[in-house]
C-alpha cells in the first residue's frame, strides 16, 4: 500500500500529545494546521513555542534556510473552527474524557467535509463510545499515539462495527507517510498499551506497599534496562497528573488496580511528589501507601519478575480477550511503546523464559535485540468490539 496524495492534517488540542502529533504529520511532510483552544493569546503563545522547537532542531540537523522556511510554510495554527475545514484527517488530541471529545468532534463536523475523518488519540475511550451521536459515525475512529508521537513508532488502531472502510483506509494511509507501526486493536476499554502501562505501574505501587523503597523499585528496573524506572516517570509526570489520569480512566479500563488509586488519597491529603529531596519516599505519600512503617527489601529480581511479570500477565489477559490477534504482535507493540529493554530480546521472549523457568529471564543476560519492524498497515482481527 503506497501513501499516495499527501494528506491536510489537523490536529485539534496542542497539549503534550498534540504537539508531538503535529510534528509526526510535518515530518511525513503534511500540511498541518493546530487548533488550540482558550483564545488568540493562548494560540500564540503555542505557536511561538512550537515554532522555536521546530527552528531549533532543523539548527542541530543541519538543515538549509530553505528547508526550515518550507517546514514551518506547512504549520498554521488557529483558534478558529472554520479553518479546519479542507482537512482530510482531524485528529482530536484532548483530555480523557467522553464527554468532552464528543462535544468538540460536534463543532469539528460542523465545518469539515463529510468524508473528513475524525481520529481520536484517546488511550481508553473506545470508538464506539465516540462515534455515538456523531452525525457521520463512520468515520470517527481511534489512533492511540504514544508520547512523545513523533519518535515512538507504535500507533493502536481501533475501529467500531459501523467504521466507513474509506476512513479506515484513509487512516492506514496517514500512518503508513507517518512511518507507524499501527497495530489493529479490538474496540474495548483501554486497548493494549494502556491496560499493560496500568498494571506495570500497580504492580509497582504493590511493592511501595508492601515496605519497598521507590528508589529501590526504580533503580532495579533501570538495571534491568527500562530508559526510566515507573515512579521517576511518576515523578516527571507529576503525582496529581497520575492520580487524575487514573481517576479519568480507571472507569474505561475494564479492569481493577487498586494500588494505583491510593494516589488519589495521597494528593488529597497534600502529597504532590513521589520523592523527597533526599530520593526517600515523600513522607505524605509514604503515610497513606504503606500497610507497614518498616520498611523492606526486596531482590532485584523480585522486583523485575513482579512488575514486569505483571505487565507480561496483562499482555496475556488482553490476548485472550481478543483485544490483538497474537502474542508476538502485541509484545512488540509494548516493546515499541514503552521501550522494553532491547537487549532482553523483546517482552515476549521475556515471557516465554519467565514462564520456563529461566533463570536468564530476569538476570544479567543478553540476547539479540529484536529488529525494529517495518512502518505496517493494521491487520483486522477477527473481534472489533465487546
Amino acid at each position: 500500500m503506497s501513501p499516495g496524495p499527501t494528506l491536510r492534517i489537523a490536529v485539534v488540542g496542542a497539549g503534550t500529545l498534540g504537539t508531538t502529533v503535529a510534528r509526526a504529520a510535518l515530518a511525513a511532510g503534511s500540511p498541518v494546521t493546530v487548533f488550540v483552544r482558550g483564545g488568540p493569546e493562548r494560540c500564540r503563545a503555542r505557536a511561538a513555542g512550537l515554532s522555536d522547537t521546530l527552528r531549533r532542531e532543523a539548527v542541530r540537523r543541519g538543515a538549509t534556510a530553505s528547508e526550515k522556511e518550507e517546514l514551518l510554510r506547512r504549520l498554521r495554527f488557529t483558534d478558529r473552527m472554520e479553518h479546519l475545514a479542507d482537512a482530510d484527517v482531524v485528529i482530536e488530541s484532548l483530555p480523557e474524557s467522553a464527554v468532552v471529545k464528543r462535544q468538540v468532534m460536534a463543532s469539528i463536523e460542523d465545518v469539515v467535509r463529510p468524508d473528513t475523518v475524525l481520529a481520536s488519540t484517546t488511550s481508553s475511550i473506545p470508538a464506539s463510545v465516540l462515534a455515538a451521536g456523531a452525525r457521520h459515525p463512520g468515520r470517527v475512529v481511534v489512533a492511540h499515539y504514544v508520547w512523545p508521537a513523533h519518535r515512538i513508532p507504535l500507533v493502536e488502531v481501533a475501529l467500531h462495527d459501523g467504521t466507513d472502510p474509506a476512513a479506515a483506509e484513509r487512516l492506514d494511509r496517514m500512518l503508513l507517510a507517518q512511518g507507524k507501526w499501527a497495530v489493529r486493536v479490538a474496540d474495548r476499554p483501554g486497548f493494549l498499551i494502556t491496560r499493560a502501562l496500568f498494571a506495570y505501574w500497580d504492580a509497582a505501587t504493590e511493592l511501595v506497599r508492601d515496605g519497598c523503597a521507590p528508589a529501590d523499585v526504580d533503580d532495579a528496573l533501570t538495571a534491568f534496562g527500562w530508559p526510566m524506572g515507573p515512579f521517576a516517570v511518576m515523578q516527571a509526570t507529576g503525582l496529581p497528573s497520575v492520580a487524575r489520569i487514573h481517576t479519568h480512566l480507571a472507569p474505561h479500563l475494564g479492569a481493577v488496580f487498586p494500588s494505583l488509586r491510593a494516589f488519589s488519597s495521597a494528593v488529597a491529603a497534600g502529597a504532590d511528589s513521589v520523592y523527597a529531596p533526599d530520593r526517600s519516599i515523600d513522607p505524605v505519600l509514604g503515610l497513606l501507601l504503606r500497610r507497614s512503617a518498616d520498611a523492606a527489601d526486596a531482590p532485584a529480581r523480585s522486583i523485575v519478575e513482579r512488575t514486569v511479570g505483571a505487565l507480561a500477565a496483562e499482555v496475556d489477559r488482553a490476548v485472550t480477550d481478543g483485544v490483538v490477534d497474537s502474542w508476538d504482535i502485541a509484545g512488540t507493540a509494548v516493546d515499541l511503546a514503552y521501550g522494553f529493554p532491547a537487549h532482553r530480546g523483546g517482552l515476549a521472549r521475556w515471557a516465554r523464559a519467565a514462564r520456563s523457568g529461566d533463570a536468564g529471564a530476569s538476570g544479567p543476560t543478553e540476547v539479540p535485540a529484536p529488529a525494529v519492524p517495518a512502518p505496517r498497515r493494521p491487520q483486522a482481527i477477527e473481534r472489533t468490539s465487546a
